[in-house]
């Protein structure tokens, strides 16, 4: 089995600093095992992560930590000291690969060293130890390879990765929650910061800040890394993105993987240009009215309520709605109804839109009905009405142009959003591409797949931003005091003064 070095030996058996035989190192290696310290297999920054995890008094402690700093070896060997106490460990790792690929050869390592050797079940991916503890070990790919981690009880749960798995609320409250209730274990997660920002590990990592229950290390914290190593791994990283290594600091992925900040990939954030901010706007006398529906199928329906200030040049996006319980098409019909009665006093739908009328000059048998409402109702329909409630088909194509022209206008501060669109502000704060190519939206934990801001798009293709929706003389002065320019045949005043001139 592998030894232990001349120096850790020396240590262990308090001995002067000698060159010990191989029996002494054999003997000390054994000693420490049977006292189930195995302390002395870590570098000193995981014996600083392992010591601030066992005097955590909360069920839960987070590590939020840089790359190649070694905390799935810390972790295992916390398994193993856990299990050689009698205790059931459960070990989470994002996909079975990393399971098979990394966790289990480094458990494998480390039990080389052992003086026995615990029975293995490959069958369900367990650790047998001789007191009766044992290491269970299970990937978390989806919630089907996740079940494989129920049981009856657990004193441990190391959840490695964590901001990288993909069912984490599922893993901790369905999974591993029910089998700490009545031994009381810990949970730990380690992770390098996810680069979702609406991930579960984001919000468990805050609290855990805030609470003291928590320790950050960069991979400058790492002894095992000379800075000549660091800049090196700095330099072909830099490489791959094609960024100079000055530049590369600068960037979200360095903070991340290197320093373990908790940044978000901008590159990939759908509405990068909004300015998080909410306001409360005085509506003008006069507006027109727009309504964006996104029918969702399988995804949430989305709908926007907003209206176009013409003088500030501003949309204003009044209120939302986002039905999640598979509501029928009448059902949401009732609901806008509802929500255009009390945002604009709206009493009247006769199946008519004044942006559809020959004449917009015109208005509808309801004043207050809205301009327009568009749908993303698919090919071939030119036009949705139920119940006197109609949608215009809107137009879907060259949608990465219209985020675009929907950014420039949160660049420019023409877009206001009121307070009420809480769902609306967290899509634009956490909706992200789901690649570089920027095909389509990642979906979110919740089922969700930008669906207001697809609205928001598609409420910003179709503004007619040149019509004035003040009726025709509205604000030119009129009366005695208004002078007006002779008509053609009344004599001019010309000649009479010219000769003053």
């Amino acid at each position: 089995m592998p030894l232990l070095s001349t120096r850790r030996v020396a240590a262990a058996l308090k001995l002067p600093h000698i060159r010990p035989s191989k029996r002494d190192v054999e003997l000390a290696q054994r000693t420490l095992w049977e006292a189930g310290d195995l302390d002395w297999l870590l570098d000193p920054n995981q014996r600083e992560m392992r010591a601030n995890i066992i005097k955590g008094t909360d069920k839960y402690y987070v590590v939020e930590c840089a790359r190649r700093l070694g905390k799935s070896y810390m972790l295992c060997v916390m398994a193993v000291e856990a299990a050689m106490q009698g205790q059931f460990v459960l070990y989470a790792a994002p996909t079975s690969k990393d399971a098979q690929e990394i966790v289990a050869p480094l458990l494998q390592q480390i039990l080389d060293t052992a003086p026995f050797k615990p029975r293995y079940d490959k069958v369900l991916g367990k650790w047998r130890f001789p007191g009766g503890g044992q290491i269970r070990l299970f990937a978390c790919d989806n919630k089907t390879k996740a079940n494989r981690g129920r049981g009856s009880t657990s004193h441990l749960v190391l959840v490695d990765e964590a901001g990288f798995i993909p069912v984490l609320d599922y893993v901790l409250h369905s999974i591993v929650g029910p089998q700490t209730l009545t031994t009381r274990g810990r949970i730990v997660l380690a992770s390098t910061p996810s680069d979702e920002p609406d991930h579960p590990f984001t919000t468990i990592a805050q609290k855990a800040e805030e609470q003291g229950f928590y320790v950050r290390k960069t991979v400058y914290d790492n002894p095992r890394l000379t800075p000549e190593d660091i800049e090196e791994y700095i330099r072909d990283d830099a490489a791959v993105l094609g960024y100079s290594p000055e530049e590369f600091k600068a960037t979200d992925v360095f903070k991340r993987e290197f320093l373990a900040l908790r940044a978000i990939d901008t590159n990939l954030v759908v509405m990068p240009d909004w300015n998080g901010r909410a306001s409360e706007e005085d509506r003008p006398e006069f507006f027109d009215a727009y309504v964006a529906f996104d029918a969702g199928g399988i995804d949430p329906h989305g709908l926007l309520f907003g209206y176009w200030d013409f003088a500030k040049e501003q949309l204003v996006i009044e209120d939302e709605l986002l039905l999640r319980d598979n509501e029928t098409t009448q059902q949401i019909v009732t609901l806008v109804k509802s929500k255009e009665m009390e945002l604009w006093g709206v009493d009247k739908w006769d199946g008519t839109l004044r942006a559809n009328e020959k004449n917009t000059l015109v208005q509808s048998t309801s004043r207050a009905q809205p301009y327009l409402r568009v749908c993303d109702l698919g090919s071939g329909k030119l036009q949705l009405t139920i119940d006197g409630v109609s949608f215009l088909p809107t137009p879907k194509s060259d949608k990465l142009k219209w985020v675009d022209a929907a950014r420039v206008l949160f660049r420019q501060d023409k877009i206001r959003i009121h307070p009420r669109c809480k769902h609306l502000m967290r899509q634009l704060r956490v909706t992200m591409w789901k690649d570089v190519h920027q095909n389509d939206y990642r979906r979110t934990k919740d089922g969700q797949h930008g669906d207001l801001i697809d609205c928001l798009v598609y409420m910003v293709r179709n503004l007619r931003r040149t019509k004035n929706p003040s009726p025709p003389g509205w604000g030119i002065p009129t009366g005695a005091d208004v002078w007006v320019r002779p008509k053609k045949d009344q004599p001019s005043l010309l000649p009479a003064w010219r000769k003053y001139m």
